[in-house]
């Protein structure tokens, strides 16, 4: 799931004009790709704990805050981010 976030939010840079709703399009996905990342890092602790019945559970919590974190921070982020060549 990492990896194809990561592709599509490159491709996008790779393709797209650098206009602010590729920045934030860009921005939104690699921010996903690293919520995923924490979301499976805290999973693999669960399970090196002798947690593993709870790990569906600690992932999705963490998926839940990311996707909160990212509603609330990407957007004041991108706010003061100007992309270069947009007036």
């Amino acid at each position: 799931m990492s990896l194809c976030t990561i592709l599509v939010g490159v491709g996008i840079m790779v393709r797209g004009a650098g206009s602010a709703r590729t920045v934030a399009m860009h921005a939104y996905f690699m921010a996903s790709s690293y919520a995923g990342l924490v979301a499976a890092a805290v999973g693999q602790v669960m399970v090196q704990v002798d947690m593993a019945e709870r790990v569906p559970w600690a992932i999705l919590g963490t998926l839940l805050a990311g996707g909160v974190l990212i509603g609330l921070l990407v957007p004041r982020t991108l706010g003061r981010v100007r992309p270069a060549g947009v007036a």
